[in-house]
């Protein structure tokens, strides 16, 4: 498939995937897997590969960070803790103006923070720290999760034959 240079890779996939789906389906052919390198990667993508059950194989690109140095991110109470103990409870959505899309809202309150040592360094203004994730967070560790196994080191390295020879799926 062929498009115009005004978009990035990751604003084609649906088109580039939907059209293969679209396709293969005339062969009786489904897509359960896509190999993409960073240009592909968005939370948008990841998304709409999910909801058609297809396993994305995509490296994050390089404005997802899937930590937040200096903090350490609690699933059980969706808080961050930073390295002087102070809890950043969820506060709600923001917009990322660098991805361009939804954020998770984390802030500390101003009181736990008066007296922090790294005070000067890590609060804003107001006197609180505030920390955004992307709303597509769980897209994005779910790519890096299936990367990071065996089967997704072969994949990104191009070694799909190998693996299918061993019979892995």
């Amino acid at each position: 498939m062929v498009d115009f240079a005004d978009k990035k890779d990751s604003q084609c996939t649906e088109a580039i995937v939907g059209q293969t789906i679209e396709n293969l389906k005339e062969n009786e052919i489904e897509v359960e897997e896509v190999l993409a390198d960073t240009g592909y990667s968005s939370g948008e993508s990841l998304r709409y590969l999910e909801k058609q059950n297809i396993e994305a194989y995509i490296p994050h690109h390089g404005a997802y960070k899937p930590e937040k140095e200096g903090f350490t991110y609690n699933k059980d109470t969706d808080c961050y803790i930073c390295s002087q103990g102070i809890k950043l409870d969820f506060s709600g959505l923001a917009h990322d103006k660098r991805q361009g899309t939804g954020a998770f809202r984390y802030r500390s309150k101003a009181a736990d923070c008066k007296n922090c040592p790294l005070r000067e360094t890590c609060v804003n203004k107001a006197g609180y720290k505030s920390i955004t994730v992307t709303v597509d967070r769980d897209y994005y560790e779910g790519a890096e999760k299936r990367i990071n196994t065996r089967k997704g080191k072969c994949m990104m390295r191009g070694e799909q034959k190998r693996l299918s020879l061993y019979g892995e799926r």
